[in-house]
């Protein structure tokens, strides 16, 4: 019997997120002292990539993924400019830190 797709990447991306929960945001995020504009801040930067990524699911030919991605219950997009709006309703903005671009040499 064939692993799903899902538990495939499950277990594939095991480490990492075992890792990203070690680092400070997370560990400030469960512990429940991540300020508020911080984690705004993380809602606004995952709306700009997973807005990329559920347009081109969107625009898949590729039957496989089609066929998986048809359920609007799949789209986080929506869900996240709904909280985005209830924060922004309330006066909370995200926190837009600008990080240097890397050089190389």
């Amino acid at each position: 019997m064939t692993a799903t797709a899902t538990g495939r990447l499950r277990t594939g991306t095991r480490a990492r997120h075992d890792a990203l929960e070690t680092t400070a945001f997370a560990t400030a995020l469960l512990a429940g002292s991540l300020p508020l504009d911080r984690y705004v801040a993380q809602l606004a930067a995952y709306r700009v990539v997973l807005r990329t990524l559920e347009t081109e699911l969107s625009h898949t030919t590729e039957p496989a993924v089609a066929g998986l991605w048809t359920a609007e219950d799949l789209r986080k997009v929506p869900l996240i400019e709904r909280d985005l709006r209830h924060f922004a309703a309330r006066g909370v903005s995200p926190v837009l830190a600008l990080v240097p671009a890397r050089t190389s040499g």
